[in-house]
């Protein structure tokens, strides 16, 4: 496990804390109005692969998948389901039964088939122990193959959710002649546009693939990512014209604008917030739990570091998902009190607060909000040590439950709403380590999961969200951000996509 330093910060004054981690030097450097030409995208990633496998991927991978892997099902930029590689489907009333039909005439980079089998075998090994798809795909109990063109997936229980899962990773399908390959990680064999011709500490260069099966509808030739990581450096490579697009953060919008870039931003479900592990420290304990909820103040937070665009949540959902509950974060069980907070810590037996171990990124935002968040939580007697770590040691560290705490950005809608209640709030859930049980959660969920009507799964949703936030939840939300987009005016057809599904299909470069 790779550990990047510690950090301590007083709590002598959050606001001291917030106006020097957002200050930024120098004006901006005139802008370039070059862009690439001939359909090439260069793109500035604020991230690295976890892995391009999707079994073994992190948070913000699909970004680096999708143009490899076609998955069964699409969801585009809003979250509808649109056909892929699937071209029908069909859930039983009881929500037992999956009927795919499968598109005829595919094959993947290596020139094998898809069919009826290659989707088998994917289910199959995607349900394994020991992989980031296990959860997702556990209410599977068997794939029948009907033809090379249908097939049946069999479910345990109610499991409407289903068809979010094969619109993620889950369905994202991987070549049945790689699928044990055990470079896959670096060397990705699907059916999706493009093809990966270079991959390095560096960049992620991907080439479109002449024989995809929908190649008019790919505008891009090629597709250069460079990792930057630092944010100042994005927007600085951005303003040179190294690179045509790139995500900045909220608070670098005017100087991105000033130095004659466009913006695209949109709302997803994502957000910022403390995955706890209720097996350690003081975290088993709900009162402890609720104490965090009254002891971050979200609003600090919002203005220092997001420019006012990062929404203060007490829940896994942005407002605007179907799934928020209005109102909450102004309830008495989730507003910023800090002396509720140390009523709530001396209930608990810990009058003089107790110490914990965080883990944040590497990113300046994670470690600058990570601060001002230890900063707060001394203010009522929780003293937080703070650890730097790498992001595949720190993605490895949450999934194997090897933290007390950890500062992070979580997908909370992807692969569905429910998956979330899953990872998080039942006790077998991937990211509740200390498997902790939040009375009457389960039920709901199986509620929910019984039905695919929009309105009784959103009343099933807001109930688990409302039970989970008087319980103590073992997920502290912080707040849910705006992503930002910042890029030249060649580049056309960029969109901000709900459940974090970027394909870059709409995107093409404009010969100006």
């Amino acid at each position: 496990m790779k550990r990047l330093g510690r950090w301590v910060v007083t709590p002598l004054s959050v606001l001291a804390l917030l106006a020097a981690s957002v200050a930024c030097g120098g004006e901006p450097a005139p802008t370039t109005t070059s862009s690439s030409s001939d359909g090439i995208l260069r793109w500035g990633s604020s991230s690295q692969p976890t892995s391009l496998d999707p079994r073994k991927s992190a948070t913000f991978d699909p970004l680096f998948l999708l143009p490899v892997y076609d998955p069964l099902i699409r969801r585009d930029a809003k979250g509808n389901l649109v056909p892929a590689l699937a071209t029908e489907w069909k859930l039983s009333p009881d929500a037992l039964t999956l009927e795919l039909t499968l598109r005829e005439g595919v094959t993947f980079h290596d020139g094998a088939a898809f069919d009826a089998e290659a989707v088998k075998a994917n289910i199959d090994t995607g349900r394994q122990p020991g992989n980031n798809l296990t959860s997702a795909l556990s209410v599977v109990d068997s794939v029948e193959v009907v033809d090379p063109t249908h097939v049946v997936l069999h479910l345990k229980t109610p499991s409407s959710h289903i068809l979010n899962v094969l619109a993620g990773e889950a369905g994202m399908m991987i070549s049945p002649n790689a699928l044990n390959n055990e470079d896959l990680g670096t060397n990705p064999v699907g059916a999706g546009p493009f093809k990966v011709v270079t991959y390095n500490q560096s960049s992620l260069i991907y080439e479109r693939w002449d024989d995809y099966w929908d190649r008019d509808s790919i505008k891009l030739k090629r597709i250069e990512m460079t990792f930057l990581l630092d944010e100042e450096a994005r927007l600085r490579a951005l303003i040179n014209g190294q690179v045509d697009a790139a995500p900045i953060r909220s608070n670098q919008k005017e100087q991105a604008l000033a130095a004659g870039l466009e913006l695209t931003t949109g709302e997803a479900a994502f957000l910022y917030g403390l995955m706890l592990n209720t097996s350690r420290s003081q975290l088993g304990n709900p009162l402890v739990r609720k104490a965090l909820i009254h002891a971050i103040d979200r609003e600090a937070i919002n203005q220092a570091f997001f420019d006012g665009d990062c929404k203060p949540v007490v829940q896994p959902f942005p407002p605007s998902h179907w799934a928020h509950v209005p109102g909450l974060e102004d309830s008495p069980d989730g507003r910023y009190d800090p002396e509720r907070a140390r009523e709530l810590l001396a209930q608990a037996g810990l009058p003089n607060g107790f110490d914990l171990e965080m883990y944040m990124g590497t990113a300046p935002t994670f470690q600058a909000t990570a601060q001002a968040i230890q900063a707060q939580l001394a203010e009522v007697g929780i003293r937080v040590n703070l650890t730097a770590m790498e992001n595949t040691a720190l993605a490895t560290a949450r999934r194997n439950g090897e933290f007390e705490s950890s500062f992070a950005s979580i997908q909370s809608g992807r692969p569905d709403p429910s998956q979330f209640v899953v990872d998080f709030y039942t006790p077998n859930g991937l990211f509740n380590p200390g498997k902790t049980t939040i009375d009457g959660v389960e039920p709901l969920l199986q509620q929910m999961r019984a039905t695919d009507d929009p309105q009784a799964r959103a009343e099933a949703m807001h109930e688990i969200v409302t039970t989970a936030l008087k319980a103590g939840p073992p997920m502290t939300p912080v707040c849910s951000a705006l992503v930002v987009w910042a890029h030249t005016d060649k580049v056309k057809g960029l969109e901000i996509a709900v459940n974090y599904d970027y394909e870059f299909r709409s995107v093409y470069i404009a010969d100006n």
